[in-house]
């Protein structure tokens, strides 16, 4: 599946895990992941969220037909986090992932890494 999104899309992903039993959770998803990241340390969030919609952002209708068609697609923004963290985003970048019809998620860890 990762290589129908690829092609449907006209880009390619910075990762994908192939169909089939996940070893990190069993039981779950089997369809496979499409995945373009950005996860550079010494760029700020907005920064690296800027460089996705960027290179996704002039293919809103592709995503939203695959929406159409049954694939879960999500705008993901993780980060690790301590006490007092906030996220901050631009409204235009907020704007921006809105106007891309898709579902957007925001997850943080607490590890103390």
């Amino acid at each position: 599946m990762p290589e129908r999104v690829t092609e449907r899309l006209g880009m390619e992903p910075t990762g994908v895990r192939e169909p089939g039993p996940d070893r990190w959770r069993p039981g779950g998803d089997e369809d496979g992941w499409w995945i373009f990241q950005r996860h550079e340390m010494r760029r700020s969030l907005p920064e690296q969220v800027e460089d996705v919609l960027d290179a996704v952002g002039g293919r809103c209708g592709e995503l939203r037909s695959l929406v159409a068609e049954g694939y879960e697609v999500t705008f993901e923004i993780f980060g690790f986090v301590g006490d007092g963290s906030v996220v901050e985003l631009p409204a235009e970048a907020v704007a921006r992932i809105a106007a891309l019809g898709v579902r957007l998620e925001v997850r943080v860890s607490t590890s103390e890494r």
